[in-house]
């Protein structure tokens, strides 16, 4: 009985009126509603902390040294263009001579 409601109202296009459903022998109960909690409580996350180091060479005023600069770009260009191939193979062997290195 049901289905024979519910198929003459789809096929109308409409959803059956409840009087209808009521006629089909079908009953429906009424809504139960609860009270819903809609709080969010969120705890605290602990985050890493922040360690701020200042680079000693860019601290000092080398940098307004003219003489430092330009030397400094003489080896950004040499990398980049006369030992550019060779980069890989020393960024290969860094690990050996990291500890030194990090040492100076």
């Amino acid at each position: 009985m049901l289905a024979a409601a519910l198929s003459a109202g789809a096929c109308a296009g409409v959803a059956p009126e409840p009087a209808s459903l009521a006629s089909a022998g079908v009953i429906l109960d009424a809504p139960r509603l609860a009270a819903f909690d809609h709080r969010i409580e969120l705890e605290p996350r602990d985050h890493p902390e922040v360690v701020v180091e200042i680079d000693e060479i860019l601290a000092t005023n080398a940098l307004n040294d003219p003489a430092f600069r330009a030397a400094v770009e003489r080896w950004v260009v040499y990398w980049q263009a006369t030992a550019a191939g060779a980069v890989p193979d020393f960024l290969g062997r860094m690990g050996s001579f990291g500890a030194l290195v990090d040492s100076a």
